[in-house]
């Protein structure tokens, strides 16, 4: 399901082997025709390209859009327990 005849998705393939497809959202898609992106050289903390999309076009015309994705950084804190619910002192927990 998406928003317009023509939408943008995202397929990765994790550590089995098993892609997962997702609809990217807006402001990437809209009611309009989205489709083409393409890539920058990326790096990890940031992805940025062009998209091709008839949006805001009364007549229909498609234009290039830029994109700039913002890197996502998360910050979570707790306590590591045992099945005691005895607290470790230091632990590194990866995610």
């Amino acid at each position: 399901g998406g928003y317009g005849a023509l939408d943008i998705y995202s397929a990765r393939e994790d550590e089995w082997g098993i892609w997962h497809i997702e609809h990217l959202d807006a402001p990437i898609n809209s009611n309009a025709d989205d489709f083409g992106m393409t890539f920058k050289r990326n790096t990890k903390e940031q992805q940025e390209g062009w998209f091709s999309s008839n949006r805001n076009s009364p007549k229909g015309y498609d234009n290039i859009y830029s994109f700039v994705l913002p890197s996502i950084n998360v910050k979570i804190s707790g306590y590591v327990l045992t099945q005691k619910e005895i607290q470790y002192k230091r632990q590194l927990l990866e995610l």
